[in-house]
């Protein structure tokens, strides 16, 4: 006799391998790949609303028995299961006595920190729901008497092409990733949940922000004093965003004074090239058209990047007068022309040049020859003159103006070779904040991202010390030095020589005269 299976045992092996195959799949992706997608196929990850997943999911994993959908839909309820992008609203769930101890979410790849289960209730974070393409959705809830589903959607706001948290409507940084800038000093950090206040007025200063929600990106209230949160520096990123609609950004940006110390960058997400950089042209402390840190709003037209991957950051390098920057609505889908000023781009640019490993007159023999002076409003006196750079005996100053000259200096490209250390040497730079304030920094060619800044932590006067920095870890890749002065105060001024951007093999040099790198 031919050897057989029963029926009702075949149908338990076919559920069973069902469940093993499901869970070991992803979070769905988008169930097309058409801007507004808003349901995911039945054929699609662990998760979609089909027949086969809410029946796979109705297997209790103790027992094997099965719930019918009649009895599971009044097991697991709730009065709100739809996810909004805009509102970044969290989903709860009612587990009711009948459906025994709960032990666990399953489906979808969800952890045990994607969610909260308290008092028979569950609450799936807007963290984990922020993840999900537009459909709708099934996980399995699994207690000690069986297996039920919990149902959702994930509504359609073409959430894959904009950021969460753009308005700060949820009154702190969810939807970004804060970092720091300045010796890895949490202490200084400039963006924090505090910096997210109410949409009122500006702290000492009878004028709103202007923003269009309940909440701004801004400073707090309870900050002894203006200048003590300018001295705050870090970095606030975004998620990645695929570029869609017809590729405008809009944002709102206050203060933000030096748009080569703040600014809002675009960033590649697939290369971290600085697409674009834009700071706040508008500032203004005129008392009939103020634009200090109230908002302006801008527009910017990054077409040529559609359907790529991008993502923001607001960079805060500065710690002086109006050196922050205030925030709202930060929008990256439109389909028709946004409202708002043009932003322009400040990024730094370059001729394209064949690039040798040292750089254009760094023993500064010809002057300025081969530098570039940046030209922000920022850097100019109380002329609109800028009067930081000279060279008047062998080496580069930036006190042409006296000690309360301000500016930034730009070399040429260099390519970061041989035993990739490099080396020159520094003086005066001592004033009382010399560390913030005047400085050295080396970035990335594309990227622009600062790899190396250091002072003249070891100053001596006016009477110059060496320093030498091991770059090897960027060998083959072109990158520039920025030298910044960016105080007024008695020696904050910085002084130059004998910048040596190639050494074959390693140097004879000892640990003390290695720079110690402030970026981090």
């Amino acid at each position: 006799m031919k050897p057989f299976l029963r029926k009702e045992t075949l149908a338990l092996l076919l559920t069973g391998s069902a469940l093993l195959l499901g869970g070991c799949q992803d979070r769905p992706a988008s169930s097309s790949s058409s801007q507004g997608a808003s349901s995911v196929s039945s054929s699609s990850a662990v998760g979609a609303t089909s027949s086969s997943s809410l029946a796979a999911s109705s297997v209790s994993s103790s027992s094997s028995a099965a719930v019918s959908s009649s009895a599971a839909s009044s097991v697991v309820t709730s009065e709100d299961s739809a996810f909004d992008f805009d509102a970044l609203n969290e989903l709860t769930f009612d587990l009711s006595p009948e459906a025994g101890s709960f032990s666990a979410l399953e489906g979808l790849n969800i952890a045990e920190g994607d969610y909260i289960y308290s008092d028979r209730e569950i609450t799936l974070k807007k963290d984990f729901l922020v993840t999900l393409d537009p459909g709708s959705y099934s996980l399995a809830v699994e207690t000690d008497a069986g297996s039920y589903p919990l149902t959702f959607t994930v509504l359609d706001k073409n959430n894959a092409y904009r950021i969460p948290n753009g308005g700060f409507e949820t009154g702190d940084l969810f939807g970004y990733a804060a970092s720091t800038a300045f010796k890895g000093e949490s202490p200084l950090q400039a963006f924090v949940d505090a910096a997210v206040v109410a949409n009122g007025d500006i702290p000492s200063f009878a004028a709103p922000y202007g923003g269009s929600g309940n909440y701004v990106l801004g400073y707090p209230s309870a900050t002894s004093s203006q200048s003590a949160w300018e001295e705050r520096m870090g970095r606030l990123s975004t998620r990645a965003f695929t570029l869609g609609g017809n590729g405008y950004l809009s944002f709102a940006l206050g203060a933000c004074f030096n748009s080569d110390l703040t600014y809002l960058s675009v960033l590649s997400a697939s290369s971290g090239d600085e697409i674009a950089r834009y700071g706040n042209p508008s500032f203004s402390l005129d008392a009939s058209a103020y634009h200090g840190e109230n908002l302006v709003r801008y527009r910017a037209d990054l077409s040529a990047y559609l359907g790529e991957k991008l993502s923001l950051q607001l960079v805060d390098l500065g710690g002086h007068s109006f050196n922050f920057l205030t925030a709202d609505d930060l929008e990256t889908f439109h389909t028709s022309i946004p409202e708002g000023l043009d932003a322009v781009d400040v990024k730094p640019s370059f001729d394209p040049v064949y690039v040798t490993n040292q750089i254009v007159n760094g023993d500064f023999s010809s002057k300025l020859t081969g530098w570039s002076v940046s030209s922000a409003a920022a850097w100019e006196n109380s002329s609109a003159v800028l009067d930081a750079w000279q060279v008047p005996s062998g080496f580069l100053r930036s006190d042409l103006g006296g000690d309360a000259a301000i500016g930034l200096i730009r070399s040429s490209l260099f390519k970061i070779d041989g035993s990739g250390v490099m080396s020159l040497a520094l003086a005066a730079a001592q004033g009382s904040r010399y560390d913030k304030d005047t400085f050295v920094s080396v970035r990335l060619k594309g990227s622009n991202r600062e790899i190396y800044r250091f002072a003249n932590e070891r100053h001596n006067g006016v009477n110059f010390v060496s320093y030498y920095l091991d770059l090897s870890s960027y060998l083959g890749e072109d990158a520039y030095l920025e030298i910044v002065d960016n105080a007024s105060g008695s020696w904050d001024t910085i002084f130059v020589e004998d910048i040596v951007t190639y050494y074959a093999s390693y140097p004879l040099i000892d640990f003390g005269d290695m720079a110690t790198n402030l970026n981090r």
